[in-house]
């Protein structure tokens, strides 16, 4: 059944641009209104308008545009694919409340601050095709990204046969890692047979807890950690910045 919209204007010319949110048949009826003494209500003029809905997006790229978070990165994100009759595409990156849109099929927002964002891409409509049918706004498109918080450098520790820090979480993310760099007096990289580690079965590239027992602990002067997430997430994951101790 056509949905009925009413609109009264007055004056020497008349604009109307109605507001159609559902994909289906509105019909728009217009006649000019007489005052009710020396003049009648015209015939109407009806219109049928056809209006459909945009697809969604079909696939996003979200990424940063550095190996690791920095205070001059940014969030990217990538629409895949083109939509059909869509004037631009309305980009929300962290929940914001005023989404930019734009023609491109690309956006960037620069972000420092580690956390889950959540992204979604709307193809926009307020469009009539060659053949007259208007389009409204897809459903969203979503994804998301996390740019994961560094170890705090206060609670490095360095003692007896082990060192620790705290272990970091993030939104989403199940499982976090953590990269290990020990380094001694005079600042020479050490492996893990500097410090046993080799005798415990630990790896300074790719351990997921917050403690590494080391066997000869007095060569570590210097620790370095940086926190990453799994590969095979289904979203992306950015490894946050190196933090560095001296002991």
């Amino acid at each position: 059944t056509p949905a009925t919209v009413e609109h009264t204007s007055t004056g020497d010319y008349h604009t109307y641009v109605p507001k159609f949110d559902e994909a289906k048949f509105y019909q728009v009826k217009i006649y000019a209104k007489g005052d009710g003494k020396d003049t009648i209500d015209s015939g109407y003029k009806v219109i049928n308008q056809e209006v459909k809905q945009l697809d969604a997006p079909v696939s996003l790229t979200v990424g940063y545009d550095k190996e690791w978070v920095q205070s001059d990165g940014s969030i990217t994100v990538t629409v895949n694919q083109a939509v059909a009759n869509a004037s631009g595409y309305r980009y929300r990156v962290g929940g914001a409340t005023n989404p930019e849109v734009k023609k491109e099929l690309t956006y960037s927002m620069k972000s420092h601050t580690p956390g889950t964002f959540d992204v979604s891409v709307e193809a926009v409509g307020s469009i009539f095709d060659a053949d007259k049918v208007y389009w409204i706004d897809s459903l969203p498109t979503n994804s998301k990204i996390v740019l994961l918080n560094a170890p705090s450098v206060a609670d490095i520790q360095v003692g007896d046969e082990f060192i620790k820090w705290t272990n970091i979480t993030a939104s989403g993310v199940s499982s976090i890692y953590y990269c290990i760099e020990l380094y001694d007096k005079d600042n020479n990289k050490l492996t893990e047979k500097d410090v046993g580690l080799d005798l415990y079965g630990y790896s300074l590239s790719n351990y997921g807890s917050s403690e590494i027992n080391v066997g000869d602990f007095r060569k570590v002067v210097t620790v370095k950690i940086y926190a990453f997430g799994p590969t095979s997430s289904a979203f992306t994951i950015i490894r946050s910045a190196t933090v560095s101790k001296t002991v």
